[in-house]
């Protein structure tokens, strides 16, 4: 992705004070936290919003995404618990009841739950020993919780302060952490120091106290009490192969795809965004086939990915996702413009060569 487009769909998350993103971008772990904070705000159901970028709900993959930095966060505060999984839950962290791959991750991650009555883990993604992230919901609010490497804490701590209306300090989880009220907005961020971990625990709640009162309740927990609360909609490290094998049935894999790489991951995903993840590039690859045989003259291969991409609309994978996001829309919308070389609308009208690669998160976006 562009600066220039990742400033702009920033903005557009949260319009604060003027001037609050300058220089967001200006290291690779700024740029990681500016595009997670967008990619959080891409939450299902964004109604009335045209912009095809910004109905790609799902696009929290692309090269290590979702971060947060000062004032920009506007999650979408989105009801409807999903169920937690009735796993068993061993007695000790080093039981054998868990695959050692989540067990290794589990060690890794910072394992902090929300203990107050009702809250519970509604989504996991990307979860992996250096940067992940979960979303925590009692049916009414939301929480957001997020993690990376610590090494630029302070400069993301910065860039919090920059965009904040106020501030205050807390303990969470037995550390202090920074509180910040974004401008403008009855939307609260807090970041703190855990071990090798920057965390940020983002919500939008009627006061401070209302945020103060659910926060205060995070709390760290052994192995199996976390690998216990991941939601149903966590695709595990050890079902990703055959998740994606049953993705990729009834679609057109292009031949540069690496199926193989799609399959092997020790991230934990949820399965929307595995989804977008294995659509995308296979969309990418026949696209940018499209492209390039366009330009040359080479219409054979230019029908050869029309016809494949044709087929995106009977896509069981991406019929499933629908009801819960719009990613599915940008696919076919993109389909679609590559059949009459048409545009897209992404904000301005846009030839299909000029916007696939930042709205599907193809290389070189």
């Amino acid at each position: 992705m562009k600066n220039s487009d990742l400033m702009e769909r920033v903005e557009l998350a949260n319009p604060v004070r003027q001037g609050a993103f300058q220089d967001l971008t200006e290291t690779s772990e700024s740029r990681d936290l500016v595009e997670r904070i967008v990619a959080s705000q891409q939450r299902p159901n964004d109604v009335g919003d045209s912009s095809t970028e910004r109905r790609a709900r799902g696009i929290v993959w692309m090269r290590r995404p979702r971060s947060f930095v000062a004032g920009a966060v506007a999650l979408a505060l989105v009801l409807g618990v999903v169920a937690v999984v009735s796993w068993p839950k061993p007695d000790s962290d080093s039981s054998t009841a868990w695959a050692a791959s989540l067990v290794k991750l589990a060690q890794g991650s910072p394992r902090l739950l929300v203990a107050a009555d009702g809250w519970e883990v509604v989504r996991a993604d990307e979860v992996s020993t250096e940067q992940g992230d979960m979303s925590f919901s009692d049916g009414q609010n939301r929480l957001e919780l997020i993690w990376m490497s610590a090494a630029d804490h302070d400069t993301h701590i910065k860039y919090l302060e920059r965009g904040a209306q106020a501030s205050w300090t807390m303990k969470i989880a037995g550390e202090k952490a920074a509180l910040f009220q974004h401008d403008g907005t009855t939307d609260f961020s807090a970041s703190w120091l855990d071990g090798g971990h920057t965390v940020l625990l983002h919500g939008r709640f009627p006061n401070v106290d209302n945020y103060r009162a659910v926060a205060s309740r995070l709390e760290r927990v052994d192995v199996n009490t976390w690998l216990s609360a991941l939601p149903e909609s966590v695709v595990q490290p050890y079902e990703r192969s055959s998740s994606v094998e049953s993705m990729l049935v009834d679609i057109p894999v292009h031949p540069s795809v690496d199926v193989e790489e799609l399959k092997d991951s020790p991230e934990v995903r949820d399965r929307y965004q595995l989804g977008a993840e294995v659509t995308a590039a296979v969309s990418c690859a026949w696209i940018g086939q499209w492209v390039d045989a366009t330009n040359e003259g080479d219409e054979a291969s230019a029908r050869e990915a029309v016809d494949a991409m044709a087929t995106a609309r009977d896509w069981t994978i991406l019929h499933d996702m629908n009801q819960e996001g719009d990613w599915p829309e940008v696919v076919w919308e993109y389909a679609d413009a590559m059949a009459d070389n048409s545009s897209v609308p992404a904000g301005r009208p846009m030839t299909v060569e000029e916007g696939y690669r930042s709205a599907l998160g193809c290389e070189g976006g």
